[in-house]
């Protein structure tokens, strides 16, 4: 069965078409998490996933809380007030922005609006995602009767000239901007993800950070991975060890760097760091 499982997508999709094999990747991780929205193609490719290399709730939540841990960092200790992130999750409509958005119990799936706004109320957060029904659902949720609170740019993040271009129309992109990275790079093969520092630091101003989340695992998980894709016809992420993450980086001093092992038949592990980025560095 394939079509849309859950609530109604704000626009950008159709019945009867089923983007599993463009990016399932927000889907899969919406699914995990007790999302409601989801094809019926991604929850079978989720189940398959649990089944192949265990990977489940606690992982998809694990990506989330080092998510939040970036963002607190760029707001509480760098004083940043505007956030960029990438590529954007599922947003979950229970997790709506506004004057009436319920309490969240779980801190990890706080929005990252949410968050930074925590520790600075002004702050500004820009959405990027390459997925059309991911970035109209944003669009939809992330407003007021005023209008929106967060805006969602769809493009893809091989794409940085693109980014930066509707960035810079929500942002001041002469102040200091936090770049948030989560399922950004895993697509992304090492010259796409290094052209992607590059711009950013050419373009980004003095005191701007670049906060990475990314997936690694040990050479059974990689495999195992890749036939569990394939089988799906899915493209399958770069489990990269933290010295290949930290090596896309570049020669920037890396801070908040913290990895969560999950021992299970297959190791994976969510890896996150910081860096200063910016200033044409």
């Amino acid at each position: 069965m394939h079509g849309w499982t859950g609530g109604v997508a704000a626009g950008g999709w159709q019945a009867g078409e089923d983007p599993l094999e463009e990016n399932p990747w927000p889907w899969v991780w919406n699914y995990l998490l007790g999302g409601g929205d989801y094809f019926e193609s991604h929850r079978v490719f989720a189940e398959a996933l649990r089944k192949a290399v265990a990977w489940d709730g606690e992982l998809a939540r694990a990506r989330l809380l080092a998510r939040r841990r970036l963002v607190e960092q760029s707001a509480d200790r760098h004083g940043v007030d505007q956030f960029v992130v990438m590529c954007a999750d599922f947003p979950r409509p229970e997790l709506r922005h506004g004057p009436q958005r319920p309490r969240v119990v779980d801190e990890a799936l706080e929005e990252v609006q949410v968050i930074a706004e925590q520790a600075i109320p002004k702050a500004k957060t820009v959405y990027v995602s390459p997925d059309p029904v991911v970035a109209a659902h944003a669009r939809a949720l992330f407003r007021t009767e005023s209008g929106p609170t967060c805006p969602c740019i769809q493009a893809a993040p091989d794409d940085p000239v693109a980014i930066l271009d509707g960035v810079s129309r929500e942002l001041d992109l002469s102040r200091p901007v936090a770049v948030v990275m989560i399922d950004a790079w895993e697509l992304l093969d090492a010259p796409a993800a290094q052209a992607m520092v590059a711009a950013f630091s050419t373009v980004l101003a003095p005191g701007s950070h670049l906060g990475v989340v990314h997936l690694t695992g040990t050479p059974d998980a990689a495999v195992a991975l890749k036939g569990v894709c394939a089988a799906h016809q899915v493209p399958t992420p770069h489990l990269r060890g933290p010295a290949d993450v930290a090596a896309l980086l570049g020669d920037g001093e890396l801070t908040g760097v913290h990895e969560r092992v999950f021992r299970r038949p297959i190791d994976t592990a969510v890896w996150s760091a910081t860096m200063p980025i910016g200033g044409g560095a």
